[in-house]
């Protein structure tokens, strides 16, 4: 008698690995649903436990992608050159800060009044949000849908959105800036890494001055 063939079959676990879109769309929507809860909701446990599970969330779903990574790759010429550009976007944009934002409106923001009560948040601010923001903002929001909708376009949507988060209009129109710098090192060097250096050095700039100055 002859045996049913299988071949045809999805293998068991096939069905349970999810697609890049899934991926991305599962970060970008835990990334949105923390927002509320950390902007109004400001519990302890919230407050120290939102950041490690949007950032613990990121790092397992795209753990595949970044495995792929080799240590001569991060430490290749092209994306240090480009990671320095950053860095120097990151001191303009601080000087910019300094100059047009008033001293009142970083004491009474949220990150400031957090760093008060919680001496983890400047660890977040340097690691976590860079990380977080800079998958959901260029390479989710701006990577896929500049092949939608056009590059000028997806930089312009992604740059809004970063700077929604901002929720004075000078802080919005400076972030919004930021963030079309942002996609343009995204896009020039094909990677989050040096906007993620820029990032990062941004807030560490925006620490540094509010505590010695």
């Amino acid at each position: 008698m002859q045996k049913p063939e299988f071949r045809n079959q999805p293998q068991a676990g096939a069905n349970r690995r999810l697609t890049d879109g899934q991926r991305y769309a599962l970060i970008t929507a835990v990334y949105a649903a923390a927002m509320i809860p950390s902007y109004f909701l400001l519990h302890p446990y919230m407050v120290i436990g939102i950041p490690l599970l949007t950032l613990g969330l990121t790092m397992y779903l795209l753990r595949h992608e970044y495995a792929a990574l080799s240590l001569q790759q991060l430490r290749g010429r092209r994306l240090g050159s480009q990671a320095q550009i950053g860095i120097v976007i990151a001191l303009l944009a601080q000087i910019a800060f300094h100059v047009l934002l008033p001293n009142e409106s970083t004491v009474n923001s949220v990150p400031y009044q957090l760093m008060q009560i919680y001496p983890i948040v400047p660890v977040y601010m340097v690691l976590q949000a860079p990380i977080v923001e800079e998958v959901v903002f260029r390479k989710i929001v701006f990577g896929q849908l500049r092949g939608k909708l056009s590059a000028p376009g997806a930089a312009l949507l992604s740059s809004a959105l970063f700077g929604a988060l901002h929720r004075d209009w000078i802080g919005f129109a400076l972030y919004f800036a930021i963030g079309l710098l942002f996609c343009w090192l995204y896009a020039r060097s094909r990677s989050i890494v040096p906007s993620l250096c820029a990032h990062m050095a941004l807030n560490l700039i925006f620490l540094l001055n509010i505590s010695l100055f």
